[in-house]
């Protein structure tokens, strides 16, 4: 059984004229649960602050969204939740290579977050021909192969037969669902800081 003994003045008396203070000890019980009902509540705020944190560090590296249209269909569907690795660290990018899905938001007013997959890298210049992708790396000029995409898949874009070169920093991202519409080849060229996240996994 727990006890708690501490000691305590509780007289003064008169001895020769002067004071004096007696201590004496005492001794209390005190009920097995009364002694420790703090612990469990302790314990409690530990995990609550355990996995606070673990959600903090989770949202500053990943984010989590949902599609809002069909744009990369067939590989992802609409409606569709899907976890991205951020791009907050201008310090520490991302590396993007092609056929990485994407996250990105273009800088003019009113776009929003939009997901495509990396097609053209920096420096390289696009032409779209007859339905398919051509690229030039500065070595040679050749058909891309995506063999991600179904293999009846025709791409259209409004500057058909014209090679456009990107910037240092500049991406062609496309979505995989290339029968939406014709799409200004020019619009589809993203630059680096406009990437928000790569995609991980889906759900």
């Amino acid at each position: 059984m727990p006890f708690f003994t501490f000691q305590c003045p509780v007289a003064t008396k008169e001895l020769y004229g002067t004071s004096s203070t007696e201590c004496r000890s005492f001794a209390f019980y005190v009920p097995r649960g009364t002694a420790t009902i703090k612990q469990p509540m302790k314990k409690l705020f530990l995990i609550f602050s355990f996995l606070s944190l673990i959600l903090a560090v989770f949202f500053t590296v990943f984010s989590l969204s949902v599609l809002g249209d069909e744009g990369m269909e067939p590989t992802l569907k609409n409606g569709q939740v899907i976890l991205l690795r951020k791009n907050p660290f201008a310090s520490f990018p991302l590396d993007f290579n092609r056929g990485d899905i994407v996250s990105y938001q273009p800088t003019e007013a009113g776009s929003h977050l939009r997901v495509g997959r990396v097609v053209g890298l920096p420096l390289e210049s696009v032409r779209v021909s007859q339905g398919k992708i051509y690229l030039d790396d500065g070595r040679g000029k050749y058909q891309l192969e995506e063999d991600y995409l179904p293999s009846e898949t025709v791409t259209r874009a409004v500057e058909e037969d014209t090679w456009i070169k990107m910037g240092s920093d500049e991406f062609l991202i496309l979505g995989d669902n290339r029968d939406i519409s014709l799409f200004p080849l020019r619009q589809r060229i993203i630059s680096r800081e406009e990437i928000k996240g790569k995609f991980l996994i889906k759900f």
